[in-house]
This record gives structure tokens, sequence and C-alpha cells, in this order.
């Protein structure tokens, strides 16, 4: 299982080294495939959506929320001013 530590403003987390955490990188870096899924070691659920969409449900709280993470050929794309807007 992955650890993470999320401070209430930020998307700041840490990911410790261990088999989901490969997994856990891929769907936060926008790299995971629908179906996906990981669950940190404090119990928060990601799980890839069929459009792309990141779900992530955390049981702790009652949250449950969405995103949609832009992979890293795209954003290199658009820090190089290549791609349109």
């Amino acid at each position: 299982m992955a650890a993470m530590s999320m401070s209430a403003s930020a998307q700041a987390q840490y990911v410790a080294p261990d088999a989901t955490s490969g997994i856990l990188a891929k769907i936060l870096n926008g790299e995971g495939k629908p179906g996906d899924f990981a669950t940190t070691r404090s119990g928060i659920t990601y799980r890839v959506l069929a459009n792309g969409t990141v779900e992530m449900r955390n049981p702790r709280y009652g949250t449950l929320k969405y995103s949609r993470p832009v992979p890293a050929w795209q954003r290199n794309l658009k820090n190089q001013g290549v791609g349109g807007r």
C-alpha cells in the first residue's frame, strides 16, 4: 500500500515506494488506464473511470472528488508553447 500525506490546501502528496505506488503515480500523473485503481495506507482509493476522470474516495471523511489530470506529454507541450492552448 502507498502512504499519502495531504495538506489542507494542496495536492502535495507523498507516495512511499512499494507495489501500488507505481500504479498510484501513474493515476495521479494522468497516465492511468480505465479500471486502474490504487488504495493508500490511509484508505483513500483512486480509480480511473472510463472517460479518463480520476475518482478519489476518502471513506474516513465521506468525501468523493473527481479530477482530470493532464498527462506529462500534454503538460510539456503547453509549457513549450506547442499544441495550442
